[in-house]
């Protein structure tokens, strides 16, 4: 026989129906929290601070100042030699004096030095020796030609005037220009109207044309230490014909050039 349920026997089943259905249903779920947005500030600047260096322990921190902007080297202005010179007094009227005299008596020491030893100036005398030199021409005369070379054919040389020469007088030139045409050894003579050395015809440009050469059929022999010079007029010239061999202790030098009158100035 089975028993019948009691009042208080009720009221646990109901508690249990009540847990067993809350159990059973579904439940929504929980809402979640709405998210909380916080404002994002954009990071402060750094600021600029100062450098500075670590000390020994114990020590404040010192502050290191930023190195100097490189400035350009200051360039010095040379000092003006005048400004530094020391004041000086010109010289006195009497020293410039002085000194312009020994510089024009030094120069005038030196030409006739050259004059003498090296180059001197000869005026022609006569037209001897037309057309390469007129009367009135003056040239140049090379002293020192001969120390250095032997006479050579062909040279126009001033000698002094030798002991046999037609020309004399007080108004004779003491000094004379004429041609080599002979050496030393030399056959000289003349045939045609022209001159031959040694057998053999003499090619003379500076003879002017027509002009003919005479007065020496025979031949001669120039001696040793002698020349034969004529003058390019060989129609109006007193030269080795008329002299004979001219010895080489009075030749003075060689004439090179002609530098008067202006208009003829050039080489010989």
């Amino acid at each position: 026989m089975t028993d019948a349920p009691t009042v208080g026997d009720d009221a646990v089943l109901d508690s249990i129906g009540a847990i067993l259905a809350s159990a059973m249903l579904p439940t929504a779920p929980a809402a979640a929290p709405a998210p909380v947005l916080d404002a994002v500030a954009s990071p402060p600047a750094p600021e600029r601070q100062p450098l500075f260096v670590p000390q020994s322990p114990g020590l404040p921190l010192v502050e290191r100042a930023a190195p100097p902007a490189p400035t350009a080297p200051a360039v010095e202005e040379p000092a003006d030699p005048i400004d530094e010179a020391p004041d000086r007094e010109p010289p006195s009227r009497a020293r410039l004096i002085a000194e312009w005299v020994g510089i024009v008596g030094l120069a005038l020491l030196v030409a006739i030095l050259v004059k003498l030893f090296v180059i001197s100036s000869f005026a022609i005398p006569s037209e001897s020796m037309y057309p390469t030199l007129q009367k009135g021409d003056r040239v140049l005369v090379n002293r020192l030609s001969y120390q250095t070379h032997e006479l050579r054919r062909g040279d126009v040389i001033v000698f002094e005037r030798p002991p046999k020469s037609p020309i004399d007088g007080p108004d004779a030139p003491k000094d004379l220009i004429k041609r080599v045409v002979g050496l030393p050894g030399d056959v000289v003579a003349t045939h045609d109207g022209s001159v031959w050395v040694n057998g053999k015809r003499l090619e003379e440009p500076y003879v002017a044309e027509g002009v003919e050469s005479t007065g020496l059929e025979e031949g001669v022999k120039v001696p040793a230490n002698h020349v034969w010079v004529m003058g390019d007029n060989r129609t109006n010239s007193a030269d080795s014909r008329v002299f004979g061999p001219l010895s080489e202790q009075l030749v003075i030098g060689r004439a090179f050039a002609r530098v008067w009158p202006v208009g003829r100035i050039g080489f010989l």
